[in-house]
């Protein structure tokens, strides 16, 4: 694989720094600089800038560990990388994921032939999380936070999951703002024609006491309503990032062009390697099982091939002489071949199962009142109710 970008995990760097500069006078300050270098490099230049200071500044110019990082900078360092689409990953996943997909499967004592067995089982309870994570997407509405045009236009595309995420950044546009560009920075904007340069101001509150300042580079192409910021969220993430939307809102965009709408978060996208049948011959899949799921996959991949008005009525047409024919074979029989013409009005579909419909017995319920007492009762206890029957008519009759 040529073509791919490998990366080094930075949770497991982060982790190895209380070791690696436990002999740092200030042990604290450090730490936190040291991250600031790594997160808060806006370019390459201020990467190597503020990575050469931190070195000087705590005597670190020998330290073997942070020199053999420099030179493999490019593999995990977030500048280097941001250009590069990870989903959000930032840290290997492939321990931590392995052990949540199988937990509650198998243990460390299970044997290779209980692994084999539980693996079909662990894909489909898998398939159905997210079969039901789909239809909460496609059912449920997350309300929107803004009045944005293209806020509802997240709204009707993505799932709720990612929905979510844009809303956060909806939220960080409020502590953005767009900063007036200087005769310079003008001059340099009209050398290059059709590109609109801005800078805009995020401020990041931490705490009561302390706020951080970044400004952001965002480009804007009106010929095919191009982005780009330097932060590279969408880049390395799929969602447009806060700047580029206080960017929108300035230009008063009412929708955004479609390739800011990735597939992948989409959840009207029809995802097939759900409906795939993990075949493998395991113990519990019957010859009659595989047969099923067989006749299954067939009805599947001819519904999806019915992606138009005439060809869903031509299948559900079909369908009806199917159930007809299934309704009235017998054991032993030939399969029967339905007479029924192609071009039977599919609107009297419905009319038609009902007409075919098997009638079953209701269900037996209890009817109101007490319920009925089957139990032997004695000579005295009939009696007792008779006379009380008798006094009550007779007060009646008073």
């Amino acid at each position: 694989m040529p073509n791919t970008r490998h990366r080094f995990c930075l949770w497991h760097i982060l982790c190895k720094v209380p070791e690696k500069f436990k002999g740092v006078t200030d042990y604290d300050s450090a730490c936190l600089e040291f991250k600031a270098v790594i997160y808060d490099s806006l370019t390459i230049e201020m990467f190597e800038r503020n990575w050469n200071e931190f070195v000087v500044k705590h005597g670190l110019e020998r330290n073997e560990w942070l020199s053999k990082l420099y030179v493999d900078r490019e593999y995990w360092v977030p500048i280097y990388l941001n250009h590069t689409f990870w989903a959000g990953m930032v840290s290997t996943q492939r321990s931590e994921s392995m052990h949540a997909y199988f937990d509650g499967y198998v243990n460390s004592m299970s044997t290779l032939k209980q692994f084999v067995e539980q693996y079909e089982i662990a894909m489909c309870d898998k398939n159905e999380k997210e079969f039901y994570a789909d239809f909460k997407s496609k059912n449920t509405v997350v309300n929107c936070i803004s009045v944005f045009k293209w806020e509802q236009q997240f709204q009707k595309a993505f799932t709720n999951s990612i929905f979510k995420l844009v809303q956060e950044e909806i939220k960080r546009m409020w502590y953005c703002h767009v900063i007036q560009p200087t005769e310079e920075g003008r001059r340099e904007a009209d050398n290059e024609p059709g590109i609109e340069r801005h800078k805009i101001m995020e401020k990041s509150i931490i705490n009561n006491w302390f706020r951080r300042e970044f400004v952001y580079d965002v480009e804007y192409r009106e010929n095919g309503q191009y982005f780009s910021c330097n932060c590279k969220k969408f880049e390395s993430k799929g969602i447009l990032c806060c700047h580029i939307m206080r960017l929108m809102s300035l230009k008063d965009i009412k929708f955004i062009n479609e390739r800011y709408l990735l597939r992948r978060w989409r959840k009207d996208v029809n995802r097939v390697h759900s409906k795939k049948f993990f075949h493998g011959g395991y113990p519990h899949m019957t010859e009659e099982f595989e047969k099923y799921r067989e006749m299954e996959r067939l009805f599947q991949e001819a519904s999806d091939l019915a992606y138009d008005d005439n060809k869903i009525k031509f299948v559900k047409q079909r369908l009806v002489e199917l159930k007809r024919d299934l309704l009235s074979w017998n054991d032993g029989m030939i399969a029967p071949t339905s007479n029924a013409q192609v071009t039977i009005d599919t609107n009297n579909v419905d009319e038609n199962e009902e007409n075919e419909r098997v009638i079953l017995n209701p269900h037996v319920t209890r009817s109101r009142g007490r319920p009925r007492i089957n139990r032997h009762r004695s000579v005295r206890e009939i009696t007792q109710r008779a006379n009380s029957g008798r006094n009550r008519k007779r007060w009646k009759a008073a």
